[in-house]
């Protein structure tokens, strides 16, 4: 993540944190608008800033690499569940196939 965000010489937290919260504020407004069509008076206006406030750099860290350790844990048990091997030994194909791959796109063989 560290790397991606050097690359870009940007905080990804900056990239969508306004919209974020610009997007939530909407919704309260609009929840409070459906509200007071059935009489019921809501005022969001007072609700604490923590629920509106936009993702963090800590935030989309930690959803990066959720998404990311998901996603491999779920190759990981396809794999063994393949080839009916324990999942320390299927997490060691994928590693073994993705270097395969890197090297055969880079023009690289054995």
């Amino acid at each position: 993540m560290e790397w991606i965000k050097n690359l870009e010489h940007k905080r990804p937290g900056r990239l969508n944190q306004k919209w974020e919260e610009k997007g939530k504020k909407l919704l309260l407004q609009a929840i409070e608008k459906e509200l007071d069509k059935v009489g019921l008076k809501v005022d969001f206006s007072t609700v604490n800033e923590e629920v509106t406030r936009g993702a963090s750099d800590l935030d989309l860290v930690y959803s990066g690499i959720e998404n990311i350790m998901s996603i491999a844990l779920m190759q990981t048990v396809t794999k063994s569940e393949e080839l009916n091997v324990t999942l320390r030994l299927a997490a060691y194909v994928n590693a073994i196939e993705r270097i395969y791959a890197c090297y055969k796109s880079s023009g690289l063989t054995f």
